[in-house]
């Protein structure tokens, strides 16, 4: 009998702890298998997110829908590629389609509304739809408008429209062989702005436009939210005189023109001082440049024969040119006079400019030396003005203009740039500037004799363009010393 209770209550043990056990796994199964499946904060982080101009954007979350939005005030951020922070309930994993989602890591394009799949522990699934939007940009303006000879084969050089806002047309002046039957306008708009002419929507440097019947055409530009459109008229005016390109003698002695003349380009070894001489006896009337690039003339003597001295010239790219002088017979450039790319980059001297009292295009000189007072009796420039020193310079510019003479110079229709003169302590000549059409950037200039920090006509007379109205509002002003540190102007 003993034997038998002490079995009883062994088999009566054993049920007991067989019952424990499966109440135990019982609990363990239902607290894995959960069904919980939530997302309990969503929002993006700077730190994540560098574009961000807050530290944290919070979504709202709305239970009811599933959805959450995300409403983000920065205009113009880049949602394509951001990293969304989230809290997710626990024993629960998120996935958009396929690929398992990690806060603060998972990149996602936001541009249109994403879905987030939640999976709890009992396999159930609960999906969120996420919305993220950002202000759309309002701007429907036209802020730059080009023909780039890479994208039009039949010009010979890139042309810039002339954009006038208070009447908004866009003036082109194209050189007589242009094509005009397939224009591709390289265009730049307001931020996310389009473009068309009529229903042809535009694609700056791609789309094809016939002007050939007429030579206008309204260019419409509409804002992203398309709630503002702002037409410009764009007007091609095709020159009627064109360029002639000469290489050797023979093109000279078959010369016929049977268009006005604009401007002649002479390239290449076929030239020398001779052929000059024999194009300028012919007495042609020529409207503009006369351009001289990589030949083997010497000089500019073939000028005394030219009908009108009285044009543009410009030399580039020439290794063995010695010699100026004869420039003192021009008294207004009609076209550009530019000097530029030569090796050596001889030096223009004191006087060699002094006659002249208007050059109506660019004046670009780029040079190892520019002698003081270079254009002490000019008034007006029509273009753009960039006077650089290159290489090892030796001579003393100190006074760009005007100098003992005084000022002279009244506007300027483009850019002003001057750059690396080694001993330049002065602006003066500037003094009588009215107008300065462009940019100015003034930068690398160090001075020896009167230094642009104390001198009247130096930093403080820049200051001096500004309040006056001299640099036009809008127009970027670069200033930087030879040390390259930047110029402050309210300290002057």
């Amino acid at each position: 009998m003993k034997t038998q209770k002490h079995t009883l209550l062994g088999g009566m043990l054993l049920l007991l702890m067989a019952s424990f056990q499966l109440t135990g796994c019982k609990e363990k199964d239902q607290e894995v298998l959960s069904s919980e499946k939530s997302i309990e904060e969503y929002y993006f982080l700077k730190q994540y997110n560098p574009g961000m101009d807050r530290e944290r954007i919070d979504g709202v979350i709305d239970e009811s829908t599933q959805t959450i939005r995300v409403e983000i005030e920065q205009r113009g951020l880049d949602i394509s590629n951001l990293k969304a922070s989230f809290k997710v309930s626990d024993w629960s994993s998120i996935a958009i389609g396929t690929i398992s989602q990690e806060s603060g890591q998972t990149i996602n394009d936001f541009n249109q509304p994403l879905t987030y799949t939640l999976r709890a522990m009992d396999g159930t699934t609960k999906d969120y739809t996420v919305e993220v939007t950002v202000p759309l940009y309002d701007g429907s303006s036209l802020l730059d408008m080009k023909l780039l000879q890479i994208h039009n084969e039949s010009l010979n050089s890139d042309c810039t429209g002339q954009i006038n806002e208070e009447t908004r047309t866009v003036t082109f002046d194209v050189p007589y062989e242009t094509d005009l039957s397939a224009l591709r306008f390289s265009f730049e708009l307001s931020p996310k702005a389009t473009a068309a002419i009529g229903s042809v929507i535009q694609e700056s440097g791609v789309t094809e436009n016939d002007f050939s019947e007429s030579n206008t055409k309204t260019f419409t530009v509409t804002s992203e939210d398309q709630e503002h459109t702002t037409d410009y008229t764009i007007v091609v005016n095709k020159e009627t005189s064109r360029t002639y390109y000469f290489t050797s003698q023979a093109d000279v002695d078959n010369f016929d023109p049977v268009v006005p003349i604009k401007n002649v380009v002479f390239t290449g070894p076929g030239i020398t001082n001779e052929v000059m001489c024999s194009f300028a006896q012919r007495q042609f009337d020529i409207g503009n440049n006369i351009e001289l690039d990589n030949t083997d003339i010497t000089d500019l003597g073939f000028i005394q024969y030219l009908k009108d001295p009285d044009l543009g010239y410009v030399i580039r790219n020439h290794s063995q040119f010695v010699d100026l002088d004869e420039i003192w017979r021009v008294t207004v450039f009609k076209g550009d006079f530019i000097i530029e790319d030569n090796t050596p980059a001889f030096k223009i001297k004191q006087g060699y400019l002094e006659q002249v009292t208007e050059i109506a295009g660019d004046l670009r000189i780029r040079a190892t030396d520019i002698e003081s007072q270079l254009l002490s009796g000019c008034r007006r420039i029509g273009g753009n003005v960039h006077l650089e020193i290159v290489g090892t310079p030796t001579g003393e510019c100190w006074i760009l203009f005007g100098g003992w003479s005084g000022a002279k110079l009244e506007t300027i229709g483009g850019d002003l740039y001057i750059a690396n003169f080694p001993k330049l302590g002065s602006l003066g000549g500037l003094e009588a500037l009215t107008s300065i059409g462009g940019n100015v950037t003034i930068t690398g200039n160090s001075g020896e004799y009167s230094e642009m920090e104390t001198n009247p006509n130096g930093w403080a007379l820049v200051k001096k363009w500004v309040e006056t109205g001299v640099v036009k509002p809008g127009a970027s002003l670069t200033l930087v010393r030879a040390d390259g540190s930047k110029v402050d102007l309210d300290n002057y």
